[in-house]
């Protein structure tokens, strides 16, 4: 099973109840399909970047999960359905924990000119 982090920024149009509603349907797919819920992480309104839908803020969640390969691909599916989803975007991160807890920072290119 490999780590993924899925983002999802929801309409910020919707009421408190409807944003836990749309969290727990999340989680439900990934434990219905295998997965493990690591960590969900709301980090609540904040300011777009840009407009989307004509809007100026959006409601951020993000989830870390444990599962096989097909479980992205349902999520990203019931997300295309999903209106209240704004925009989403799932990553494997580049960062791995170690059993002791440390993280290992990913390689990256040297900047040097030969």
């Amino acid at each position: 099973m490999k780590l993924y982090e899925t983002g999802i920024i929801y309409d910020p149009t919707l009421e408190d109840s409807q944003f836990d509603k749309q969290i727990e349907q999340v989680e439900t797919i990934i434990k219905s399909n295998g997965g493990k819920i690591v960590d969900v992480s709301r980090w609540g309104m904040r300011r777009l970047a840009y407009e989307i839908r004509k809007k100026q803020q959006g409601f951020y969640v993000f989830f870390q999960y444990e599962s096989d390969g097909t479980v992205p691909g349902k999520l990203e599916k019931s997300f295309l359905i999903n209106e209240s989803i704004m925009r989403f975007m799932t990553v494997v991160p580049d960062w791995i924990q170690t059993e002791t807890g440390e993280e290992k920072a990913a390689v990256r290119p040297s900047t040097e000119s030969y």
